[in-house]
């Protein structure tokens, strides 16, 4: 089954589960058919015992047991390289409920190493519930150099033409 872009925004408006969350909007016509992704989970980039643990630290403020800032702050070690990064924030008792921000897009465009600041969540009524950063780790390709693929056809040539002097041979 295919749906335009138009369609699938329009799906996610008239849902009231999903229009609470996010507002889907249309940067050019919307008559492009949205291809179909296979599910990927998000893995915790930052956990407790997690990889980037050391590498980074989370501080509080306003008050231990109702913190409502937050700052996120590389200190040394691995940093997180990914090719997704997301910022989950959540209060259950607030409305919205949580809040999702893309890191890698503008105007955050986070390179891993820069202090997040979080303020201003749900002022005088709510506070920080989780913080968390996920994320897809950055999958690279290698590319074959130009000079390793013009060996490779070469060799290739070379296995071919030995081929034929054997057969014309016999």
């Amino acid at each position: 089954m295919s749906s335009t872009a138009a369609q699938v925004a329009q799906a996610v408006n008239a849902s009231p589960a999903a229009g609470s969350l996010v507002q889907a909007s249309l940067a050019g016509s919307g008559t492009g058919v949205v291809q179909s992704q296979s599910v990927t989970a998000l893995a915790p980039a930052i956990v407790e015992a997690g990889p980037f643990a050391g590498s980074y630290g989370t501080s509080f403020a306003n008050s231990p047991g109702f913190p409502q800032d937050a700052a996120v702050s590389y200190g040394s070690g691995a940093a997180i390289a990914a090719s997704s990064l997301f910022l989950y924030v959540r209060d259950t008792n607030q409305q919205p409920a949580f809040y999702i921000y893309d890191l890698l897009v503008a105007p955050l465009s986070w390179n891993g190493l820069d202090s997040l600041l979080l303020r201003g969540f749900w002022p005088n009524e709510g506070s920080i519930e989780q913080l968390k950063i996920v994320g897809l780790a950055a999958q690279t390709t290698p590319v074959p150099e130009g000079s390793s693929l013009a060996l490779l056809v070469a060799g290739l040539g070379a296995l071919a033409g030995s081929r034929r002097t054997r057969r014309s041979a016999k």
